[in-house]
């Protein structure tokens, strides 16, 4: 019982972020969003506005710092906001390749791809505890609030680690648990979709990548307020007498209210007592 459900809230996810992929996002919503996580006026310029959904929680190209000529992965790319950043990073002699597990984002990144005609740019659709790359073949790794979806986070960061060259690097934009959530949202749709129901504490965490082999480990609490932060993904509370809205972008993007969950029970507790 206990892997079947998780594996209808494996499908759950993966359906979500695909309708995600078919919406028409509304850019300056999109972007005051990509502003508030980290992201600068000058990396958008770089980037394509159909790229920006208004998702994430931090800016992991800024911390993993592509360089010319390097090789980067990306871990969960959806259209593409950190893909399109760290191919202009990288320029022509480098790569940068991203995987989804959503073929709808994956169509979505490609034919951005296409039409600009990025060489330097590639999307596979692949879950990231298997992927279809040899050892030892990227500088380089990168992940913006998706690997706390990942129901095996210990697999996924060994298989991470695989690809990466000796001396790679990983950086992660990522939510963790402060402390245990309260029973009653912990196995809530709205809250693992939402990039909370499945995110570890900051000590599992570190544990996890030592035990697949990474060095020289750093996690730095980024300090942000998780309800300014939901607030900017569009985590609304529910009005009296009117219809409930998307939990937050992370699980929503686009317009609000085109992907709805039920976020009621969320509502009663002060999400920066459990996470960061």
């Amino acid at each position: 019982l206990e892997k079947r459900e998780k594996m209808e809230k494996d499908d759950f996810i993966q359906k979500h972020y695909s309708e995600i992929a078919m919406l028409d996002t509304q850019y300056e919503r999109s972007k005051s969003v990509a502003l508030a996580i980290g992201y600068s006026e000058e990396d958008l310029s770089v980037i394509p506005k159909e790229a920006v959904l208004g998702l994430g929680c931090g800016n992991s190209v800024s911390i993993g710092l592509p360089k010319e000529g390097e090789k980067v992965l990306d871990l969960g790319c959806g259209a593409g906001i950190d893909l399109f950043l760290a191919a202009s990073k990288v320029g022509e002699t480098g790569k940068a390749i991203g995987v989804d597990f959503s073929n709808e984002m994956v169509e979505r990144g490609q034919l951005l791809v296409d039409k600009l005609g990025k060489k330097n740019v590639e999307f596979v659709q692949s879950s990231i505890g298997k992927m279809p790359f040899e050892d030892n073949t990227f500088d380089v790794a990168i992940s913006n609030c998706v690997l706390n979806l990942l129901p095996n986070k210990a697999e996924s960061f060994k298989e991470i680690f695989r690809v990466l060259k000796p001396g790679g690097r990983l950086a992660v934009s990522d939510i963790v648990n402060l402390n245990p959530l309260p029973e009653e949202i912990k196995n809530e749709v709205a809250t693992i979709v939402g990039c909370l129901g499945r995110a570890i504490g900051k000590e599992e965490y570190e544990k996890g990548l030592k035990e697949a082999g990474f060095q020289e480990i750093s996690l730095e609490n980024s300090n942000k307020d998780m309800h300014i932060l939901f607030d900017k993904w569009g985590f609304v509370k529910e009005d009296e007498g009117k219809e409930k809205k998307c939990a937050c972008a992370c699980a929503c993007g686009g317009e609000k209210g085109q992907v709805k969950l039920d976020i009621s029970k969320i509502q009663k507790y002060n999400l920066n007592d459990y996470t960061a």
